[in-house]
C-alpha cells in the first residue's frame, strides 16, 4: 500500500455532464486493490440507473444534501451523516432529491477497473423514482 494525501477538491475526475462529477480520492492502485474511495457531486434530480457491481461491496455516506437510495427494491431517504451499505451483486441506485447539488463519499471494497465498476446497468435502467 502507498502513502497518499489528497487535498479537498483534488483527485482525478470523471464527469457525466449535467449529472454527476465523480472524483477518485483514493484509487485502488494506491491500496493494492483492497479498497478505493470516491466522492460524487450529484446535481438535483440526478443519479445513476439501477445497476450492480459483481464483485464489489459499496458503502456510501451522505456529506451534503438529501438522497434517495434504492437497494434491492427497498428505498430509504438519506441526509448528511447517513450511511448506506450495498453488498456485491445487489441491484441499487441513488438519486439526489434535494434542490441543490449534493455530495456522497463512498468506499469500494476490492475495486476493479473503473469501466468494470461504473459500466454495468441492469435491464431496468431507470433511476430511482
Amino acid at each position: 500500500m502507498k502513502r497518499l494525501f489528497v487535498p479537498e477538491g483534488k483527485g482525478e475526475c470523471l464527469t457525466f455532464p449535467g449529472a454527476i462529477e465523480l472524483t477518485f480520492l483514493v484509487p485502488g492502485s494506491a491500496t493494492d486493490g483492497r479498497f478505493a474511495l470516491f466522492e460524487d457531486r450529484v446535481e438535483p434530480g440526478m443519479g445513476p440507473p439501477r445497476h450492480i457491481h459483481e464483485n464489489q461491496d459499496e458503502c456510501f455516506m451522505v456529506i451534503e444534501g438529501k438522497f434517495l437510495f434504492e437497494i434491492e427494491g427497498e428505498q430509504n431517504q438519506a441526509e448528511v451523516g447517513d450511511v448506506a451499505l450495498v453488498p456485491r451483486k445487489a441491484v441499487h441506485a441513488f438519486k439526489n432529491i434535494g434542490d441543490r447539488a449534493g455530495r456522497l463519499r463512498y468506499l469500494f471494497h476490492r475495486p476493479a477497473h473503473r469501466r468494470t465498476c461504473f459500466g454495468h446497468s441492469t435491464k431496468s435502467n431507470k433511476m430511482v423514482n
